[in-house]
């Protein structure tokens, strides 16, 4: 075993608990189509009781933190699934504090891959392309296991390769109004860590790449979700009974969804300026709602104005957000 590796995993996750940072470890990377990116064929070469056995040992030797969510998988379906399960039994043989999720390839969410052993799995996970991001969000909103999702990965923020900002923020944005518990960011910069640029000629350091303009905006999708009692939320993204119209027929991703009590209600909008997006303002409980445009790029708010919980009323926001770019998010408020 090579402790000074594992003495730097022990840091991490120390100095994340003492920041209140959840770790989201993977505990053996199995890697893009098992290939050598991961670990899937040693894994396969030692099988499920050596694998069963070092699940045992993590669970032991991270006892006492409670920071962290174990993912398993990996950018993977593994061709043996005993494998990746084994290594879920050992922690749990220790401790069952924890959550697991699992990473599987693209376009494959967990719970369908794990449909007949699905009882591990506390947080569902969606992978996929933007052409059917949305669609398959909806599908794990109304699962009937009921477990919830969270988008596990999805488009990396990459000036290099011309990626757009609102596209990657719409992704995490959209993942969020539609029932998600949230997003992983990604960049493609901080994803090699400075190592050998594999699928892009991004050579910007990792450190730098931190500030680049949508991760340093995801911070405003959590800080608005968590002002309110997001928990709530019911997505309107099958019957469209709240946002009535406007809500993407022309390209633009819009989504919206209003608390089950009729507190609160939250829309995003790419391209907000056009078309207007029509709400059906009688679903909020009022009698009065505040109306207020957020700019996703820095977290401050524009007040559209306060009005009746009665009848319907279109909105449109013909100004950028401060990075300059179309998209914005809508709260009404009752009171």
């Amino acid at each position: 075993m090579n402790e000074a590796y594992w003495t730097n995993i022990d840091f991490i996750v120390q100095q994340a608990a003492a920041r209140g940072m959840l770790c989201v470890i993977f505990p053996a990377y199995e890697g893009y189509g098992q290939g050598n990116q991961g670990w899937y064929q040693r894994m396969a070469a030692q099988g499920p009781a050596k694998l069963q056995s070092y699940g045992a040992w993590l669970a032991n030797r991270y006892l006492a933190y409670d920071n962290i969510l174990w993912v398993h998988g990996g950018d993977n379906d593994a061709a043996n699934p005993a494998l990746t399960r084994a290594v879920v039994t050992g922690i749990d043989s220790v401790t069952t504090k924890w959550l697991h999720a699992w990473h599987g390839a693209r376009d494959t969410m967990a719970t369908t891959f794990w449909a007949n052993d699905f009882g591990w799995l506390k947080l569902n996970t969606i992978y996929d392309s933007e052409s059917n991001s949305f669609a398959n969000a909806q599908g794990a909103y109304n699962a009937s296991n009921h477990v919830p999702f969270a988008r596990i990965e999805d488009t990396y923020e990459n000036p290099v390769n011309g990626v757009s900002d609102n596209v990657v923020r719409g992704l995490a944005w959209g993942s969020a109004v539609m029932g998600g518990t949230g997003a992983i960011y990604g960049d493609v910069a901080v994803w090699r860590f400075n190592g050998p640029s594999v699928v892009t000629n991004d050579t910007t350091s990792w450190v730098t790449a931190m500030n680049r303009p949508v991760g340093s905006s995801m911070q405003y999708l959590r800080q608005l979700f968590e002002s309110k009692a997001w928990t709530k939320l019911v997505p309107d993204s099958t019957t469209r009974t709240f946002l009535t119209s406007g809500w993407g027929s022309d390209g633009n991703w819009r989504f919206a969804a209003l608390a089950n009590d009729g507190s609160f209600a939250i829309a995003y909008a790419q391209g907000a300026s056009s078309p207007s997006m029509t709400f059906a303002m009688n679903k909020l409980a009022g009698p009065n709602v505040l109306v207020r445009w957020y700019d996703v790029t820095n977290g401050t708010f524009v007040t559209d104005g306060t009005y009746t919980a009665s009848g319907t009323r279109s909105f449109s926001r013909n100004a950028a957000n401060s990075q300059g770019d179309s998209d914005w998010a809508l709260l009404f408020e009752s009171m």
